[in-house]
């Protein structure tokens, strides 16, 4: 997914400034071994002790570093790794205290799609032309590094705006008093879960008409039913197929004009 391989860069990229040397330096290069390819950012900055490698990807763990001038909030690399993941790559990392870090990217090398008589390009005609278009999404999801995901993923539309919201409650009130055209809807949320608060706003006549996705770790088929049955619009799974939730969210921002 190019939005995503570019945020993937950009947040590498980014913490390879952040954390440099006056006057330091930055590498980056890569390799093709088989089907895989490489990429590598390597930069001279103060480095990281091996002992605390393990905590690098952790949320808001920002490994001393809040206590510094240098600005940032510790899901950077988190959200990174998220984002490799979900097109089936992986992460790595290497560092030396006072020689500086190098983090890897490998993801697999494979053949683009197979065009059928352009029913692809139909489809992905009309997912950009809706997803182009003004629209409102709120997204009803206590785990901040998770609303920071979907942001990355919307970055791309810059037309889109899209609300957070923490707790099924403060989905309710934003839902009444902004009426976006579409909800995301963590299914367990702290105070209520999803299908209670999808109840919730389809008793209030301000929020009854919005369409509702589901998107939620519980990736069962009888998950999926149990959603769909309730009369959910649409339901995704995370970790999140970014191809798949461009369709879902398109297709239920169109069926909700029919």
């Amino acid at each position: 997914d190019r939005t995503a391989f570019n945020q993937i860069i950009l947040n590498l990229l980014s913490n390879a400034v952040k954390y440099n040397r006056t006057e330091g330096k930055i590498r980056i290069y890569s390799d093709i071994s088989g089907n895989e390819l490489r990429l590598s950012i390597e930069d001279t900055g103060c480095g990281i002790e091996k002992n605390k490698l393990g905590l690098l990807f952790d949320p808001f763990n920002r490994l001393g570093a809040e206590t510094s001038s240098i600005e940032g909030t510790g899901i950077g690399l988190t959200i990174t790794k998220r984002l490799v993941e979900m097109m089936k790559g992986s992460i790595d990392v290497k560092s030396e205290p006072d020689v500086g870090t190098t983090f890897f990217v490998k993801f697999m090398i494979v053949p683009p799609p197979i065009e059928k008589n352009g029913q692809k390009d139909r489809i992905i005609s009309a997912q950009t032309t809706v997803l182009a278009e003004e629209h409102t999404i709120l997204y009803v999801e206590d785990n901040i590094t998770n609303q920071q995901l979907i942001e990355a993923i919307l970055q791309k539309y810059s037309n889109i705006t899209l609300l957070t919201a923490g707790t099924a409650a403060r989905g309710v009130e934003i839902a009444v008093d902004q009426r976006p055209d579409l909800i995301l809807m963590d299914i367990g949320l702290p105070d209520m879960d999803g299908f209670k608060t999808f109840k919730r706003l389809g008793e209030i006549k301000e929020t009854r008409h919005i369409p509702i996705v589901g998107l939620s770790a519980n990736a069962m088929p009888f998950d999926v039913k149990k959603a769909m049955d309730a009369g959910f619009t649409g339901y995704l799974t995370k970790p999140v197929n970014i191809g798949k939730f461009y369709r879902v969210i398109a297709g239920a921002i169109t069926g909700h004009r029919k």
